[in-house]
């Protein structure tokens, strides 16, 4: 074999795997590309999950304040009755006293949890720095702030409420707890598609 022979048949073979090696680093680029690819996807969908399980955390938090207040408020509409028993003569002083402090003092006890659900919320709400929300949590918090104190001043001043159990306006309260619901909701539709 001469020499000629030799370096042709070296690049003969250097040409016949040129293809075969471009197409494995063409592979080899393909696959990396799609496994970065499902890795984004991967890390978008986690981190959906996590707001979305945010979301329902703030929802499940605003549904317990409500009931809270909820109850709150059924105990001034039994304040009432009780206020109404001992001016008919139903109930003596002594026992209005009792039963009025006996409704009180179990929801102050509980009021701390209202709290709770409501830092829960605010802390949650301000790590999506998505202003409609933020709107209406505070919205929401306002006239829930309100509406507690006022239940706190009444009581201070009267030692009960003997104005209208309505007074800050229980259905502002839904109201806005609704606007905000819906706000949550709409972030959570958002995620989804």
């Amino acid at each position: 074999m001469n020499r000629d022979t030799l370096i042709a048949a070296l690049v003969g073979g250097l040409i016949a795997t040129i293809p075969v090696i471009l197409s494995n680093v063409v592979q080899l680029i393909i696959h990396n590309s799609e496994r970065n690819q499902k890795e984004k996807e991967a890390k978008i969908q986690s981190k959906e999950k996590l707001i979305e399980r945010d979301i329902v955390q703030i929802m499940d938090s605003l549904e317990k304040i409500i009931a809270l207040l909820s109850q709150q408020r059924s105990m001034d509409v039994r304040l009432q009755v009780i206020i109404k028993a001992k001016e008919g003569g139903v109930i003596n002083e002594q026992e209005y006293t009792s039963d009025a402090k006996s409704l009180y003092d179990n929801f102050w006890t509980r009021f701390p949890e209202v709290n709770q659900y409501s830092d829960v919320i605010s802390r949650l709400v301000y790590s999506f720095k998505d202003d409609k929300l933020v709107s209406a949590h505070g919205n929401f918090v306002k006239v829930m702030g309100m509406y507690l104190n006022s239940r706190i001043d009444n009581k201070a001043e009267n030692d009960s409420i003997e104005a209208n159990i309505d007074g800050i306006g229980w259905g502002i309260v839904t109201r806005q707890a609704g606007m905000f619901h819906s706000a949550l909701r709409d972030k959570l539709i958002s995620l989804r598609e």
